[in-house]
């Protein structure tokens, strides 16, 4: 670094800058086989006691060094520590894995996983966005994009995903302050725009703890849901996910009420009351299947609505079993389905022979009759649902 700084010395008037990029040849450290590297690529800043003397009365002390085959990844993550550079030359987004061990060779904790560019790139080197933790730390966020809730105060809100176009105005991220130095960031992440590569979509949750300074030390780490791993640690509506973050210890509820597009809509709450409203709206999303299955039906349109029946079963089951985020995806998938729901085609017929294609000893039903019976199933099939439905709802509460 020092050489480089001399060799454009004589060329470069550096009182002029307050950080200098220096970009070398060839490729940083692993390099491929037979290839020779410079190290790793990386920003320094703030230290006096390694500060580059010049002839322009100034040193050089805040250096990103980067190789010329980095990954756009790497380049964008050097610069971002630079770009949040503080007057003191440390940076305010620092790196979100474990340095410590990455320094040593060992093991360490990769706290943000691939949710965030400071934390590890993709394997393809196209750069993931970042979290909604170092967006808030580099000053990009508008205030209407971020819906501030204090303990204890609770909330409906619709959040939209982190990349979202930068003039809608929407909320794109929920703080929950916990203490005056710790909260927790709910950010609606989708594979779109800079995160077209994400391993996983849904609610991102994160626990931030500005104490956790300086690098290292994991000020940021990803709430993973159950039975996920980091990689995989979003909450959201689909099967084998869970629709409900909770931290008990704070007594604090977040739950995806409903998926409209990209866009989700949480319920956050202190205590039981966001369960309720899940419970709720479990009913409300069955009751509205049941009323468009039945409409379906009425109209003749029966053709695919016999799986539609079959999830509105479904849903009625996870409901009766209190799972009430399984409940809600299966009606509004059955909704989905009875909405789609056609009218049967009457048969072409095709004469091949003077002899009929009817087998022997069988007589056609004509097609009013066929439709009749449909009906008539799906009708007896939804007079069982209702009824345990009903049921269901009337019997006494011992809890949700």
């Amino acid at each position: 670094m020092e050489a480089a700084i001399r060799a454009a010395d004589s060329d470069v008037d550096f009182s002029k800058y307050y950080h200098v990029v220096i970009l070398h040849a060839g490729w940083n450290w692993p390099t491929p086989a037979g290839v020779v590297g410079f190290g790793v690529s990386f920003f320094y800043g703030g230290n006096p006691d390694f500060a580059i003397p010049t002839n322009d009365g100034v040193s050089v002390s805040n250096l990103t060094v980067i190789a010329e085959y980095d990954s756009l990844a790497v380049i964008v993550h050097e610069l971002a520590h630079a770009l949040s550079m503080t007057a003191n030359g440390s940076p305010v987004v620092p790196d979100l894995y474990d340095t410590e061990a990455f320094n040593h060779n060992l093991a360490g904790n990769n706290w943000m996983g691939s949710w965030d560019l400071m934390s590890s790139q993709m394997r393809s080197g196209v750069p993931q966005g970042h979290s909604a933790w170092t967006k808030l730390k580099l000053g990009w966020f508008k205030d209407p994009w971020v819906l501030r809730l204090m303990k204890g105060q609770d909330a409906n809100v619709t959040l939209a995903p982190l990349e979202s176009a930068p003039d809608l105005d929407a909320v794109i991220v929920v703080m929950i302050k916990l203490s005056p130095n710790t909260y927790y960031l709910l950010e609606n992440r989708q594979r779109t725009g800079v995160d077209r590569e994400l391993t996983d979509y849904g609610m991102l949750v994160t626990l931030a703890n500005d104490q956790l300074y300086p690098n290292g030390n994991g000020p940021v780490r990803v709430v993973v849901c159950p039975n996920c791993d980091v990689d995989h640690a979003t909450f959201d509506l689909r099967s084998g996910k869970s629709a409900i973050f909770k931290d008990d210890t704070v007594n604090l509820t977040v739950v995806i009420m409903k998926e409209t597009g990209a866009d989700m809509q949480l319920r956050i709450g202190w205590g039981p009351e966001a369960l309720v409203a899940l419970k709720e709206s479990a009913t409300s999303a069955i009751s509205t299947a049941n009323v468009t299955i039945q409409a379906a039906a009425s109209q003749g349109r029966t053709v695919g609505l016999q799986g539609a029946t079959i999830l509105l079963f479904n849903a009625l089951d996870s409901f009766n079993k209190g799972d009430y985020s399984s409940a809600i995806m299966l009606a509004q998938q059955a909704e989905q389905a009875a909405s789609s729901a056609i009218s049967p085609k009457s048969p072409t017929t095709v004469t091949t022979s003077s002899k009929s294609s009817t087998p022997l000893g069988s007589t056609a039903l004509p097609q009013w009759y066929l439709t009749y019976l449909t009906i008539l199933a799906i009708v007896g099939i939804m007079a069982v649902i209702i009824a345990q439905f009903i049921r269901s709802r009337n019997q006494k509460k011992t809890g949700l």
